[in-house]
């Protein structure tokens, strides 16, 4: 018995098949051929039929490489939270898909707030540019024939376990974005009393991994997959990065370092951030998921610094602590662990001598020790270590810096991609719960330990940090 998850980002989708013990059988990407379709700055868009195309071909070249395609029991997928889709009546796309980073609807994010005061206090978490809600209401009052004719508003991730299974369904982890009140576990009436729309037009909401369904007969044959094949409900791509990394357990912490950095840990009740920064998702077990995702990540690193990385890791290690404390953005504006659109990165120090590199790699983890003290802040116990995934988590003098400045060993899975996740996704029916799958099918592959040489330094520095960012930030 086999299992298959795909994981649609915003460069293309990955897939990995895995066994219950979580050995990576099968792995394949494919990348998108067009990444922004939109000529408007500041829009982003894409073309969900290239969504679809990616996953044939994932799917296929992973099924080619198995010996018997026909053990694979169940497949899940994660998308882009807050990506957002109109459906035609016909069930046609009515327009290109909306990514989380359009800014399109970012007035209308503001307006939730004016119009529906009392949403954002009960459902624990302040609804941002990011978010899908604000999107549908854009549709609605800035393209109203539009919004008239679509029969529903899917998420990446729904939109193509739509065209697998056809059933219009969402999960609680992208349902957050768009407004869900997991609590009351339902669409809030203010959608329709305070913002003017219709909850019909919004899928119903199920938990991660329950089952959908079977394989729909053309999809199967498309993708090569048996017609038995049972579809799961999926997740946001964090969300399946923190199943890959085996963090269901309370006071686990995980690092999602990627295009941007998501830092995340797990509590035994709901944790509530009265900013409304840090958002608390449901997570199996009666458990909860808090923290956020900032505007630091391995994009800034690799247009400011990139290059031959294993040349500049390798100098890199000569120049520790470099000395320099900045927090390098990318671009304008914050979001976790505080809020602020009008943020900009800064630098204080030396960044000649080929500082710049290992300076960034260390402003990155002096902003991960800022999350996780602002989790501790709220009242998250946080375990020993830190579960590191993420591409950037393949470095090995990225994972020493980041252990010393945080005083914490770094655990790292022995898959990065959110696609192991998914597949964890596809087996919690099969293995008594979503928490049961992902300890039994995460793997640590590698851990590092605080290096004792620079952790004295970097405690330091770090102190030198927190001041300029409340001289720069306010907090």
């Amino acid at each position: 018995m086999l299992f298959l998850g795909i994981d649609a980002g915003t460069q293309g989708l990955r897939a990995a098949v895995l066994s219950p013990t979580g050995q990576t059988l099968a792995e394949a990407s494919y990348a998108y051929p067009t990444l922004n379709l939109s000529p408007t700055p500041n829009h982003y868009e894409q073309s969900p039929a290239d969504w679809w195309s990616a996953l044939v071909q994932v799917v296929r070249s992973c099924t080619r490489r198995l010996p018997r395609p026909g053990d694979i029991a169940a497949l899940s997928l994660c998308g882009t939270s807050g990506t957002i889709l109109p459906l035609g009546k016909n069930g046609t796309p009515l327009d290109n898909a909306i990514l989380y980073n359009d800014l399109r609807s970012a007035q209308k994010a503001s307006e939730i707030k004016a119009r529906a005061p009392a949403l954002e206090s009960r459902l624990g978490y302040r609804i941002g540019a990011s978010f899908s809600l604000p999107r549908v209401l854009w549709y609605r009052e800035e393209s109203p024939q539009l919004y008239e004719q679509c029969r529903m508003f899917l998420h990446q991730a729904d939109y193509l376990l739509w065209r697998l299974s056809g059933e219009l369904v969402t999960d609680s982890t992208n349902a957050l974005k768009a407004g869900y009140d997991h609590l009351a576990k339902e669409w809030p009436r203010e959608l329709e009393t305070c913002l003017g729309l219709s909850r019909e037009k919004l899928p119903p909401v199920l938990a991660p991994g329950n089952v959908i369904g079977a394989i729909l007969p053309e999809a199967a044959e498309e993708l090569g997959l048996p017609p038995e094949t049972k579809i799961a409900a999926g997740a946001t791509d964090a969300y399946a990065a923190v199943l890959a990394a085996g963090a269901v357990n309370p006071g686990d912490c995980v690092s999602v370092l990627g295009t941007t950095l998501v830092c995340k840990a797990v509590a035994g009740g709901r944790v509530l951030d009265p900013s409304g920064v840090g958002y608390p998702y449901p997570m199996p077990e009666d458990r909860w998921l808090i923290g956020g995702a900032t505007n630091l990540g391995g994009r800034c690193v690799g247009e400011l610094a990139g290059g031959d990385y294993k040349r500049l890791d390798r100098e890199a290690e000569a120049l520790l602590p470099t000395g320099v404390r900045c927090y390098p953005l990318y671009g304008k504006g914050e979001r976790f662990p505080f809020s602020d659109p009008e943020a900009e990165p800064f630098f204080r120090g030396n960044l000649f001598g080929g500082r710049l590199y290992p300076a960034l790699m260390e402003g990155e983890a002096y902003g991960e020790r800022l999350c996780y003290e602002r989790l501790e802040e709220l009242g998250c116990t946080l375990g020993s270590a830190v579960k590191a995934t993420g591409g950037a988590s393949r470095s090995k003098v990225w994972l020493k810096i980041r252990a010393s400045i945080l005083n914490k060993p770094m655990s790292v899975p022995e898959a990065l991609t959110s696609a192991v996740g998914c597949a964890m996704l596809a087996a919690a029916q099969e293995m008594g719960g979503l928490g049961n799958a992902s300890r039994a099918m995460s793997r640590v592959k590698l851990v590092v330990e605080p290096d004792t040489a620079l952790t004295a330094p970097y405690q330091e520095l770090y102190r030198k940090f927190r001041e300029e960012c409340r001289a720069e930030y306010g907090i």
